[in-house]
């Protein structure tokens, strides 16, 4: 099996933190320990551990709103 490349995990990734409850809450908790079992190059993990919960949350809930209540 063909290991992953650093850009398509860190894409995998992502997408299962906004779709995993589970491991957005463990990510959350312990970015370290969940980032520490990806096979990510170190400046993958930095920027990846820099992810601000709230502001993911807030940019979720605005893709979700009524674009005519929403402005640019």
């Amino acid at each position: 099996m063909a290991k992953a490349m650093p850009q398509e995990t860190v894409e995998s990734f992502l997408g299962r933190i906004l779709t995993d409850g589970t491991l957005r809450e463990r990510f959350f908790s312990r970015p370290s320990v969940e980032l520490g079992r990806l096979d990510l190059l170190e400046h993958e993990r930095d920027s990846l551990r820099k992810l601000d919960r709230v502001r993911l949350l807030v940019e979720l809930l605005a893709e979700r709103l009524d674009p005519r209540i929403v402005r640019g």
